[in-house]
């Protein structure tokens, strides 16, 4: 491991992790752009769209257009076309919550795929363990504010 700098370049196969108190931004070639919260864990692998959060809270924004993204936590999967979603996952609780911005194709899956459900704006997906708990509802104007 090594400190971050302004402008670094993700290699394949790097990770990043963010400390407490601190965040970080990324910015991809295809203009999509992942934001990191403290003590966040965050990979992609290389040669596909998939980006895994192994502890912490991201906020991705997908431009429409870019094929299917998949946002891998432990316990969960989010796949997305086009969209702006949060994602949290909690080691300690094994629990991942998954937050739509946007109304546009977003598919939350459990661990084992054997639940599925597509989520609009303003709607959350609880997982804990291997069950998807639950929808949640929350307040996007709120959420955009603050």
């Amino acid at each position: 491991p090594r400190d971050a700098k302004t402008n670094d370049r993700l290699k394949p196969n790097d990770s990043l992790a963010t400390g407490r108190r601190s965040r970080a931004e990324l910015r991809f070639s295809d203009r999509s752009l992942a934001r990191l919260g403290e003590l966040a864990l965050f990979r992609f692998v290389p040669n596909t769209r998939n980006f895994h959060l192994d502890n912490g809270t991201t906020l991705l924004l997908i431009p429409p257009g870019r094929g299917r993204t998949n946002v891998i936590t432990p316990n969960a999967t989010a796949g997305v076309r086009g969209s702006g979603l949060f994602v949290r996952y909690s080691p300690d609780t094994n629990t991942t919550i998954i937050g739509a911005l946007t109304n546009s194709q977003i598919e939350v899956l459990n661990q084992d795929r054997t639940q599925a459900v597509p989520l609009r704006a303003g709607q959350m997906a609880i997982l804990v363990n291997n069950q998807l708990i639950g929808i949640a509802n929350f307040d996007l104007n709120y959420f955009y504010q603050n």
